[in-house]
């Protein structure tokens, strides 16, 4: 699963916007004025967050569930071999 989030400066408009472009309300705002997301797929959902110190700039969080390794350049799955 993988879930970007955008980080900004000005929360309100941001999170205004992204409610256009989706063309409904956030799924989930676990931090009121702070941070929004929207469910994209069944495991991928999108969040805006605010912060001015690094806004412009985005964070992809990778979920590895069980059966997944990361060997630091590629994901696999199924079982290890020896």
């Amino acid at each position: 699963m993988f879930s970007p989030s955008s980080r900004v400066a000005d929360f309100e408009a941001a999170h205004a916007w992204y409610e256009r472009f989706f063309g409904r309300p956030a799924d989930n705002s676990p931090m009121e004025g702070h941070l929004v997301e929207w469910r994209v797929t069944d495991s991928g959902w999108v969040q805006v967050t605010f912060d001015a110190a690094r806004a412009g700039s985005a964070l992809l969080t990778d979920w590895f569930g069980k059966g997944l390794s990361y060997d630091g350049s590629t994901a696999t799955t199924g079982s290890a071999t020896s």
